[in-house]
């Protein structure tokens, strides 16, 4: 420990005093003496880790309530967080007249009836594919000499 001393009473503070030392500037020391607390409350103060303990200068700084300043900061944080929604709303609304719906329903409508159309194709193209090889199979049967039955 580098020698401090009691913030009031300007005693020596060494290794085996009892003192308390300002937990956020952890320059300022208070003997247990000048503060006065015996050694009983003493040992439970440094063994519990939810008790502080800050010097006079530092108490002020850590309990008083937020300034004026940091609720304007709040407020204007808001007001921003408002806005930015705003603009998020009119980009959505500029974007939805951008597409129009219509036409997307109508391209897939007719996306839909190519493809139908296509199916038909294909199905009519099996069919007369079919047709002639079941003439093929009756006229070469018949050359044969053997009857073919169609289906």
């Amino acid at each position: 420990m580098a020698q401090c001393q009691c913030y009031d009473c300007g005693k020596a503070i060494h290794e085996n005093t009892k003192a308390l030392n300002c937990e956020r500037c952890d320059r300022n020391w208070k003997c247990t003496t000048y503060v006065g607390i015996d050694d009983r409350i003493y040992l439970e103060l440094i063994e519990i880790d939810s008790l502080h303990w800050f010097c006079e200068n530092c108490e002020e700084a850590v309990l008083k309530p937020l300034k004026p300043e940091s609720l304007q900061s709040e407020s204007k944080i808001m007001s921003m967080h408002g806005e930015l929604m705003e603009q998020v709303s009119t980009l959505s609304k500029s974007l939805e007249r951008k597409v129009d719906v219509a036409t997307v329903l109508d391209l897939e409508r007719k996306i839909d009836d190519s493809l139908g159309a296509a199916h038909n194709r294909k199905e009519t193209k099996v069919d007369s594919n079919c047709q002639y090889a079941e003439q093929e199979c009756y006229y070469s049967s018949r050359m044969c000499g053997r009857g073919f039955e169609s289906s």
